[in-house]
């Protein structure tokens, strides 16, 4: 404690002037009144009842007394005006960086959440700093934002709340980043992190510089049992071909020292429709795929507890996931024919409702090109008529291409083959799925010479003869041969393939969606979801809390933010899909382990703050205000005892 009013030499003679004064004031005899009473000796007898009472008339002038030397050491008090010493020294600033990320939901070493301590050392921090001293509080989720603008730190004390963990990673290089900026051009600045280690090498590479830079930097560690096990992958599709059928997915990882036995359960709203239990060992994960599920509804729950019914390691927040189920819906098939090939034109419309086909002359060009924009899949079987020129960004199933030397065709040619035998397949390849090519007879074909890239399915001699290309955009199936100069319509294998070319090229028609993780911006190509890509402009997005907003799409794909679990409904804004709607899920997603990854850092030990600071003794008011108020409330108090005949 020092003083910045009055010295010790103008205080001590205010004091001897003050007490000799008052002190003078209470030796002073009172003057009694002479009175002319007709009988002296009745008045004797109570002069003498007075004198009986003249030592505790003494005493209760005592206390008067004493009461205004404590008026008077009070109001000396205020003229010295008393601070702390940290109200005295130069003001400085603080930035404050708490790690905010999914890993802080976890318990620390005493069981208590990460996120409370984080926020008990906060204040505990924020109550030592004067009221000179500013301050800023930025929180390091899967972005970073600040909490509390830079202020003093005793407002930003009182705005200070609860904190929550984030469903997603801490950033905190965003969140020295944006700190440091804070810091520009302060007093004094300084940075405070608060984390529990648990980073990625992105954010200790950002708090190793922030520790060897030019502003002091502290780093305050909460560890705790390294442990988790979660959900990490979760997703649900409905065939094309059997929309009444649900495939699930699933994904659980073991990120504890010791083996665990869990239950993995999968809901449908509040009903149960699949379960599976497992024993996990250290380090491992256990996947497990759902292939027929009566699952009502187009949302899905997974849920993870642990088999003995005792709690599981690590965070709660990876414990559940959501899926999205999409709607059933045709994929829609363009064929390019010339008529002739009514075989292929069965097989097509033998797929039923899973495909909605058009047929398409190959002279009409004006009708090939809006293909490019309404369909998912164009087949092209134009026998000895010219190639036509093909759609761009729409996926391609071509036969015979190179039939004729001047066609426009993007997959090189290699050399004209007469009765080819087809000798080598990738039976690997979902597009040869129950499909052989093997033994097929064919009259006359062409090779391919492939570039890098491009898988080749089926070989003559070596030679390439069914190639598949992936350039991002759209895929191309090339078939080296007429199916009519063949046997292969005969065959079992030409409905398979063709199946499996609309399903797999068709990438549009509802597959897997894969759940976007919570807190992390995540490109999702809209084709993934069902919606047709192609023309749409924006989308508008309904998170599962709160209200929407519209995103742009570019390319057929969206950047997508979902900061909680949960579903997440997408609205196509623009072309000829506009209005459609798909679902996405949003979960936390595996969160690994949740160790210290700062414990043998060099560095940590010369940045750890050590034990919380103590608290200033006082708020950040004047302390003679106080003291002036103690002055008030004492001369009351004498005011009061001396009506009341106590201290006279």
């Amino acid at each position: 404690m020092s003083f910045a009013g009055w010295g010790f030499v103008q205080i001590a003679t205010f004091l001897v002037v003050g007490i000799a004064a008052v002190t003078g004031l209470y030796l002073l005899r009172m003057r009694r009144r002479r009175i002319v009473v007709p009988f002296a000796a009745l008045w004797e007898q109570v002069l003498r009842a007075s004198e009986a009472r003249r030592f505790s008339r003494r005493f209760r002038r005592l206390l008067s007394w004493l009461v205004q030397v404590a008026i008077l050491l009070l109001l000396a008090l205020a003229l010295a005006d008393p601070r702390p010493a940290a109200w005295l020294r130069p003001p400085k600033t603080v930035l404050f960086v708490v790690d905010r990320g999914a890993s802080m939901d976890a318990p620390a070493e005493d069981g208590r959440p990460r996120i409370a301590l984080a926020r008990d050392r906060l204040a505990a921090e924020l109550a030592a700093l004067g009221p000179a001293d500013r301050a800023a509080v930025v929180l390091a989720g899967p972005s970073a934002e600040v909490a509390a603008p830079l202020s003093p730190a005793a407002e930003v004390r009182a705005s200070l709340g609860p904190l929550s963990p984030a469903f997603g990673p801490a950033r905190l290089d965003e969140a020295l980043d944006l700190a440091s900026a804070l810091a520009t051009g302060t007093a004094d600045p300084s940075i405070f992190v608060i984390t529990d280690g648990a980073v990625d090498p992105l954010s200790r590479g950002a708090l190793a510089a922030c520790v060897e830079g030019p502003v002091p930097c502290r780093v305050h560690r909460i560890p705790g049992p390294p442990g988790n096990l979660g959900i990490a992958a979760f997703a649900a599709r409905r065939r094309p071909f059997d929309p009444t059928r649900v495939e699930v997915v699933s994904r659980v990882e073991n990120h504890d020292e010791r083996p665990h036995g869990v239950v993995l359960e999968i809901w449908a709203g509040d009903v149960p429709v699949g379960h599976v239990e497992a024993t996990i060992p250290p380090g491992a994960e256990h996947r497990h795929v759902f292939d027929d599920l009566d699952a009502p509804g187009d949302v899905l729950r997974a849920t993870i507890r642990a088999a003995d019914g005792k709690a599981l390691p690590g965070t709660d927040l990876d414990d559940i996931a959501y899926a999205a189920v999409p709607a059933p819906r045709a994929t829609r098939v363009v064929l390019v024919t010339d008529g002739t090939d009514l075989f292929l034109e069965a097989v097509l419309l033998s797929l039923g409702d899973a495909v909605d086909v058009t047929a398409i002359d190959p002279r009409d060009t004006d009708a090939i090109d809006r293909a490019g924009e309404d369909a998912d899949v164009v087949v092209v079987d134009v026998g000895d008529e010219p190639l036509p020129e093909l759609p761009a960004d729409v996926h391609l199933v071509v036969f015979d291409p190179w039939r004729h030397d001047d066609a426009a065709f993007p997959i090189r040619k290699g050399r004209d083959v007469r009765r080819p035998f087809l000798t080598e397949e990738d039976r690997s390849h979902p597009l040869l799925e129950d499909v052989t090519f093997v033994d097929v007879n064919i009259a006359r074909g062409t090779t391919f010479r492939p570039s890098p890239g491009d898988e080749v399915l089926v070989r003559t001699l070596g030679e390439p003869i069914v190639v598949v290309r992936d350039d991002g955009t759209r895929r191309i199936l090339a078939i080296g041969f007429d199916p009519r100069q063949s046997d292969l319509p005969l065959r079992v294998a030409f409905p398979l393939f063709l199946a499996n070319a609309v399903e797999v090229l068709g990438s549009e028609a509802p597959g897997f969606v894969a759940t976007v993780p919570a807190g992390v911006p995540t490109l999702v190509s809209l084709a993934d979801l069902g919606l047709a890509g192609r023309g749409v402009e924006a989308v508008r997005v309904q998170p599962p809390r709160g209200e929407t907003y519209t995103l742009p799409v570019h390319d057929g794909r969206v950047r997508l933010r979902v900061d909680e679990p949960g579903i997440v409904t997408l609205s196509t804004q623009g072309g000829s899909s506009s209005g459609e709607t798909a679902r996405v899920a949003a979960t936390a997603g595996a969160l690994g382990s949740l160790g210290d990854a700062l414990a043998d850092a060099p560095w940590i030990d010369a940045a750890a703050p050590g034990p919380p600071p103590t608290p200033l003794p006082v708020a950040d008011d004047p302390l003679w205000l106080l003291l002036l108020a103690l002055v008030a409330a004492a001369g009351a108090l004498e005011w009061w005892t001396y009506h009341r005949r106590w201290t006279v």
